[in-house]
């Protein structure tokens, strides 16, 4: 019974978060600010690290943005019109009803990760020189993106679909299929295939951003969960200073640990300098995410289970 209760409640965040034209919106701007962003001049011999690192950073800053606002659509609002007091007045429990949200909102933000990590492979190939563009490659970039467009609009015409849902997913299947193509082909440029273990880590730091986020989802209106999501964001960037360096000691680390922290998850520098990131350092930040994740989701479960839901006329 409880899987089959947050199947239902995942399926159901996932096909209004992913059917969501801001969603859609966020995805292809992502793509395009990523190749805007990889054709900034550089210097030396610096131009593949500058385009990884511009292309992970407009990854995590769209998908915390997805994130956030994924959350204000599926439980904020639901929350606000008493959608949830409905749900509660049948056998749902709390705990599946925030979990099942959560996650279908960061499966939501799976694909967009996936998308992103797609095209940053793809254009680390098309901008691997400073000097000029991989034209044709480019060219088919941009097609491949047009064609997701496309395909949605197909399948809205002639099916009555959702436009914003398949162009999403469009998105993400084109980009795949074009990466797969130019590297197949054998006349392509390098492809900084190493940078996805950093985006690995990123989709993680995303679990806990989602799972934040959603304790002010529930008890908070949009406008102010909007800031909190900046707020913490910008807090992850600095937490391991304030805690580790301000606190300092045992008492710094165990708040660290329990803290949103975006340097835990950011290899790039390692990567960069050709230091070799062992398994087990995945397997522990993927592990600590989830726990993360498991503690803020029952906060969540705490605080949605004491309000007073009422409907907004």
């Amino acid at each position: 019974m409880y899987f089959k209760q947050f199947k239902a409640v995942f399926k159901n965040s996932f096909k209004v978060c992913a059917g969501d034209p801001f969603y859609m919106v966020i995805s292809l701007t992502m793509v395009v600010v990523m190749s805007l962003a990889a054709s900034m001049p550089s210097i030396g011999n610096e131009h593949a690290r500058l385009v990884r690192d511009q292309t992970h950073s407009v990854i995590f800053i769209c998908g915390a943005l997805a994130t956030a606002f994924g959350l204000i659509r599926v439980v904020t609002d639901d929350v606000r019109r008493g959608a949830g007091s409905i749900l509660m007045s049948r056998p749902v429990s709390g705990s599946v009803l925030m979990s099942g949200k959560l996650f279908g909102v960061l499966a939501c933000t799976g694909l967009l990760v996936f998308s992103g990590a797609a095209a940053a492979v793809w254009i680390s190939e098309i901008n691997h020189d400073s000097e000029h563009v991989e034209m044709p490659s480019f060219l088919l970039f941009a097609g491949a993106v047009s064609a997701s467009v496309l395909f949605g609009t197909a399948r809205q015409y002639m099916l009555g679909t959702s436009f914003s849902k398949n162009t999403t997913v469009a998105l993400a299947f084109f980009l795949l299929l074009g990466v797969v193509f130019r590297y197949f082909t054998g006349d392509s440029g390098p492809f900084d295939v190493i940078g996805l273990q950093s985006i690995v880590l990123i989709f993680f730091a995303l679990v806990v951003f989602g799972s934040v986020v959603l304790v002010a989802s529930v008890v908070a209106d949009s406008a102010m969960v909007l800031g909190f999501s900046i707020l913490i964001f910008f807090f992850g960037l600095v937490s391991e200073y304030i805690c580790t360096t301000l606190l300092g000691g045992s008492l710094g680390t165990v708040i660290a640990s329990l803290l949103p922290n975006w340097q835990m998850f950011w290899i790039l520098e390692k990567i960069g300098t050709g230091e070799e990131i062992p398994v087990s350092y995945f397997i522990r930040c993927g592990i600590h995410s989830f726990l993360i994740s498991f503690m803020y989701t029952n906060i969540a479960v705490v605080f949605f289970d004491k309000i007073e839901i009422k409907g907004v006329a």
